[in-house]
């Protein structure tokens, strides 16, 4: 309130909290007027609140400089629209030290998703492609069958769920009939 109470000019008020360290709010005026001595708790209603505590990821500012979740190690979150664990890290990230609150927008009607802190979702609207990325996934596997000594060929579409089936393709003679398929 900017009045000593107690008119002794070394005190600064009662330390509401705890914590040895008075509100930063109260000060006293030296008698000759020349100096003014402030406490230096920033939320006096908070023990954990004070100079010298250790910040937190919180979104407030523990150690009261006057920032919050200063000096932390900020992870990165990818929206993760389909829910399957893994976030597109083709689109927008967030930085910060801990879980965005605010759900990510997703898709074209604008649903909620959630946020990941690991990447490589490359079709995040469909929870079965997470591992369906890159130059396979969309490759047409092309079937061989052997009825009565021709070959015929038929073409099947396995589309996005190639990849999560087949690691490896053959190439080559692979009936050892002398003729690469």
């Amino acid at each position: 309130d900017g009045v000593d109470e107690d008119c002794n000019p070394m005190t600064l008020g009662p330390d509401e909290d705890g914590d040895g360290k008075v509100d930063l709010d109260c000060c006293n005026v030296s008698a000759d007027g020349l100096n003014i001595r402030c406490g230096t708790d920033c939320d006096d209603t908070n023990a954990a609140v004070a100079p010298g505590m250790t910040e937190m990821c919180n979104g407030q500012d523990d150690d009261c400089d006057f920032e919050a979740d200063e000096g932390l190690e900020d992870l990165t979150f990818y929206p993760d629209c389909d829910m399957d664990g893994e976030g597109d890290d083709s689109a927008l990230v967030i930085f910060d030290c801990d879980t965005p609150l605010e759900a990510p927008i997703c898709g074209e009607t604008g649903f909620d998703g959630a946020w990941s802190s690991v990447q490589g979702d490359c079709d995040d609207l469909d929870p079965s492609r997470q591992d369906a990325c890159g130059a396979c996934a969309a490759v047409d596997l092309l079937v061989v069958m052997d009825t009565s000594n021709s070959m015929e060929t038929e073409q099947q579409t396995l589309a996005a769920q190639l990849p999560r089936f087949v690691r490896a393709l053959a190439t080559g003679d692979i009936d050892g009939d002398g003729t690469p398929e």
